[in-house]
């Protein structure tokens, strides 16, 4: 970003977050996003509209609570979800958060999985394993999800991005809300906070096991992956670990990415129990 702003002679403002879930650490960042919105007002002409942002705030609350559903549908037995439904769900929503079509979305996603929990259909025909997907996907089209789909009846019914992890914001506080949303994001802070709620959601959604993309260079995706792997292991939930550039396909090895899924699923379908050893 500073090369970026250097190479287009153009100012840049960064927001300092800290790690620490604390007061003094939310109002830190509180100040920091009210000092971003007065950068932005003058250099743009813009001054902010208050009641506007209450408005967004109300809208955001309101999308955020249909989110909510829509996750607790998708932990239902046999899941609605499939390896499609809710790809980079909870990334792009985030763009539609504080909008009419950031509600009309979710309303969409949770109509659907609603009727389809009434009538018993599950996303993934005769689902037979169900995965939690670990940090980004594999941006670009491939055969891997279709493969744990049709041949193994895997569904990934949970993606650790696609999660709810902040409380209502206050309208009438908007900048303390957001902060404290910001902060307490599970990537944010110690990998302790990211271990629990990658457990947590193994338990919620009740899955057989966890498919982690280790993308190249990522300290998230590569960094934590021992780490990551033994949290889960400790709850009896088999991790398996993709050798993969998210974003490369010049760098995307299917013969042997598909081998590593191929053992995977054989390994949990031979040994169901894997998950509580």
């Amino acid at each position: 970003m500073e090369n970026l702003a250097r190479v287009f002679d153009r100012e840049l403002f960064v927001l300092d977050v800290p790690n620490a879930d604390t007061p003094e650490s939310v109002r830190y960042l509180a100040d920091q996003y009210r000092n971003m919105f007065q950068f932005i007002s003058s250099r743009t002409g813009e001054s902010l509209d208050e009641d506007k942002l209450r408005e967004a705030i109300v809208r955001s609350n309101r999308a955020r609570e249909l989110m909510v559903e829509v996750f607790r549908l998708a932990q239902h037995v046999p899941s609605p979800a499939n390896g499609q439904s809710l790809a980079n769900f909870g990334i792009v929503m985030a763009l539609f958060l504080g909008t009419d079509a950031g509600i009309e979305i979710a309303q969409a996603y949770k109509d659907e999985f609603g009727n389809m929990v009434r009538d018993g259909q599950s996303g993934v025909p005769g689902e037979t394993v169900r995965l939690l997907w670990l940090q980004n996907r594999i941006q670009f089209k491939n055969p891997l999800i279709k493969m744990l789909e049709q041949e193994y009846q895997a569904a990934i019914v949970i993606d650790e991005l696609n999660d709810i992890t902040w409380d209502p914001i206050d309208p009438a506080d908007p900048f303390t809300g957001v902060a404290k949303r910001t902060i307490t994001v599970p990537f944010n802070g110690e990998i302790s906070r990211r271990l629990n709620h990658i457990r947590h959601l193994s338990a919620a959604y009740k899955v057989d096991g966890a498919v982690n993309p280790c993308h190249w260079g990522c300290r998230q995706g590569t960094g934590a992956r021992g780490l990551v792997q033994a949290s889960l292991q400790e709850i009896g939930i088999p991790v398996v670990n993709l050798e993969v550039d998210c974003v490369d396909t010049r760098n995307f090895a299917e013969g042997q990415l598909r081998t590593r899924l191929e053992a995977f699923m054989e390994m949990l379908r031979a040994n169901p129990s894997a998950r509580t050893a």
